[in-house]
């Protein structure tokens, strides 16, 4: 079992050994998918649906480890983030097909005290004015 890791919206974070020269760039989590032919760009690199995994022990490995205390990869899964030391963070897709850390759950509303417990309790009991 190796270390599992996802793009990170808004990053492009490469292997350890980096890009061979006069090659498609690869980066950890994208795949190149080409525009139609006539649409005025080449392409772009998409975020994948499953994950990069790399050995546990190896250049890769402490790189990756490096990039997610940074910020610039996700950790797909628990024991992934263990291993770099970082907390665990559920994961969706955006509306642009991007990994974005899900939102989590909102704690359960708390019931406002009544109008007359409340009054009843703050008020200190004021003499009366003699006169």
């Amino acid at each position: 079992m190796g270390l599992k890791f996802l793009a990170r919206a808004g990053h492009m974070a490469t292997f350890a050994a980096g890009n061979a020269f006069g090659q498609l760039p690869r980066y950890i989590g994208r795949t190149f998918k080409p525009s139609p032919k006539g649409s005025g760009s080449v392409g772009a690199f998409v975020a994948d649906a499953e994950p990069t995994e790399v050995p546990e022990v190896g250049p890769d490995a402490e790189h990756l480890t490096r990039m997610a205390r940074k910020g610039g990869v996700w950790a797909a899964d628990k024991a992934t983030a263990d291993a770099c030391g970082v907390e665990f963070v559920e994961l969706k897709k955006d509306d642009d097909g991007e990994w974005i850390a899900a939102p989590k759950s909102a704690p359960a509303p708390v019931a406002a005290p009544s109008p007359d417990l409340a009054s009843a309790g703050s008020s200190k009991s004021k003499p009366k004015a003699e006169g």
